[in-house]
């Protein structure tokens, strides 16, 4: 993936989450995710397994209310990239297909959202 795609899909995200949750939330969040899993917002694109893990984390820590927090991530991501999805998931298969690496494996557990945590923590 390009540096300016990369770039445009992390604003996408960041402004999805801030539309739902405001500024402070949003930066409580991201300092949150890595204090929790060591890993900062610029490298959710950066290491493998590291969207995934930002991922699970949200449906973790919201539960229903991630559904919320999805659907104004993929309308950001839409407005500014094209995208057409229903589901994060989605999102990083079309991603991982552009940049023939793998950012985001569509398979969903428990163990998958752990797994990617402690991947993305070892890797880079």
């Amino acid at each position: 993936m390009k540096r300016s795609e990369a770039e445009l899909v992390l604003r996408a995200i960041d402004e999805g989450l801030r539309s739902v949750l405001g500024e402070s939330a949003t930066e409580a969040l991201y300092r949150h995710f890595e204090k929790r899993t060591g890993l900062k917002k610029e490298e959710l694109l950066k290491k493998p397994g590291a969207l995934e893990a930002f991922d699970c984390f949200l449906k973790g820590l919201f539960n229903a209310g991630y559904k919320v927090l999805e659907k104004a991530v993929l309308s950001s991501l839409y407005k500014r990239l094209g995208l057409p999805t229903s589901s994060l998931s989605e999102v990083a298969t079309l991603l991982s297909q552009r940049s023939q690496a793998q950012i985001l494996p569509t398979r969903r557990s428990a163990d998958a959202c752990e797994g990617a945590q402690k991947s993305a923590r070892s890797s880079g």
